[in-house]
């Protein structure tokens, strides 16, 4: 509450990049007036309200609004009005949402005084609370949140931090702002963890072996003086010369094109598919074992 949120919002308005998105500021004073009670009076009816409002804006596209479903919940859960039960069931609902948001800013209280607008609480302690609450589930939920970015200081240096987060400063000025170093570690690390979320370990580990297994039947093929190219099965004379060994490099020549042909779809399959591949190539990884050991 009171941190500039809206104002930051109307100074986005004012940049062409963002010209044609919707913006939204929050209708505490509407919703007052119809009377639905709101901060520590808040009841789970209300909270419905506010969530419902949440749930709109994320049915549009291109939108940019002060708040988020974390800002429903925060309220809720500090409701004096809502039983623990009522508290959670509206969590678990809520929560599923914040996947949903393209960026979150978490813009800081510090250094920011309290205005009365004639609705908001002006209680320091209960602002507090609030923040603290804010903070506590985007932790919590932070494994939904598709990029959740820190913005502190004067309006003008939170548009600096916003636009240099999701790399448009050039629709904010000719020369790009230089980050601070904790908001170039932050942003990093943003980006990293983003990465390695797409994958999972049991992925990661799988492809490192079937990796490895390649690089092993690579490696025998070509000291057997085969190349990828020959796929002809082996002639009488060659067997002759070579019988079983060149007879068993051929075959390992052939599952290891397989097994790349695999692996390169594993990366990119899903669900079901994913797991039939992994299948198929558990398999081809046992076979070319045991021709392994012929060599």
């Amino acid at each position: 509450m009171s941190v500039g949120k809206t104002t930051l919002v109307n100074a986005l308005k004012e940049l062409d990049y963002f010209k044609g998105y919707n913006f939204r500021t929050e209708r505490s004073k509407e919703l007052m007036a119809q009377g639905i009670p709101l901060n520590t009076d808040s009841t789970l009816k209300g909270q419905c309200v506010f969530l419902a409002e949440r749930a709109g804006e994320l049915m549009q596209d291109n939108i940019i609004t002060d708040r988020t479903v974390i800002d429903v919940m925060a309220f809720a859960n500090c409701s004096d009005s809502m039983n623990i039960f009522d508290k959670d069931d509206f969590e678990t609902l809520a929560s599923h949402l914040v996947r949903e948001y393209d960026y979150i800013f978490y813009v800081s209280p510090v250094g920011v005084e309290i205005e009365d607008n004639g609705v908001r609480e002006t209680n320091a302690t209960y602002r507090q609370t609030i923040d603290n609450m804010i903070v506590k589930l985007s932790t919590k939920y932070n494994h939904r949140i598709k990029k959740l970015y820190t913005l502190e200081g004067s309006t003008e240096d939170r548009i600096h931090q916003m636009v240099n987060y999701i790399g448009l400063w050039h629709i904010y000025n000719k020369n790009p702002p230089q980050m601070k170093r904790k908001e170039f570690k932050e942003y990093l690390k943003n980006e990293i963890v983003e990465i390695l979320s797409e994958v999972s370990k049991e992925d990661v580990d799988a492809q490192k072996e079937y990796n490895t297994e390649l690089e092993k039947t690579l490696t025998l093929s070509k000291e057997a003086g085969l190349t990828e190219d020959e796929d002809n099965e082996p002639t009488s004379s060659d067997l002759k010369k070579k019988d079983s060994v060149a007879t068993t490099a051929k075959k390992l020549q052939k599952i290891v094109a397989k097994m790349k042909g695999l692996a390169k779809e594993f990366k990119e399959a899903k669900g079901d598919l994913k797991d039939q591949i992994k299948d198929k190539l558990k398999d081809l990884t046992a076979e070319k074992k045991k021709l392994e050991k012929n060599l």
